[in-house]
């Protein structure tokens, strides 16, 4: 240490980590998702368009019902094999609402998303109507910021 430095001088380590994502500010519009490979698959196939993933999220939590779902009774996701992050902007609103959310139920926000992208996607399936609906809300947002 007392070699080029000099004898009191320590040398600062630093790692090069994107962090942004992780951090809850009021700010902040991205979230880091892990999704099971699955889930991913059926998120991927219903946005074609860039950003098309954050509309079926944001569409997703304005038509489930959180009360009616069946949540995870923990805070750890240690039985689901999970794909790598993704990061998503979505707006500061719809992040602050669901680590609310999360927190209601004191559970972990990736494993809330899966759980509330879980029953719309089941939901979707069976109904024509939803699946129509979707289709229009991402056709007439296609290329319009999020909003906050």
């Amino acid at each position: 240490m007392a070699g080029k430095l000099g004898p009191l001088t320590v040398k600062k380590i630093t790692k090069n980590v994107n962090r942004d994502g992780q951090r809850w500010t009021p700010k902040s519009r991205a979230l880091i998702l892990r999704l099971p490979q699955g889930l991913k698959d059926e998120l991927i196939e219903q946005g074609h368009a860039r950003g098309d993933m954050a509309r079926v999220i944001i569409f997703a939590l304005r038509n489930v019902d959180l009360d009616s779902i069946p949540f995870h009774s923990t805070k750890n996701a240690t039985e689901l094999t999970l794909s790598p992050p993704q990061q998503i902007y979505i707006g500061a609103t719809a992040r602050a609402a669901i680590k609310q959310a999360a927190d209601e139920h004191d559970m972990s926000v990736n494993l809330l998303m899966i759980d509330i992208l879980t029953a719309f996607f089941r939901v979707l399936k069976r109904d024509k109507k939803l699946r129509d609906e979707l289709k229009i809300h991402l056709r007439a947002t296609r290329g319009l910021p999020i909003e906050d």
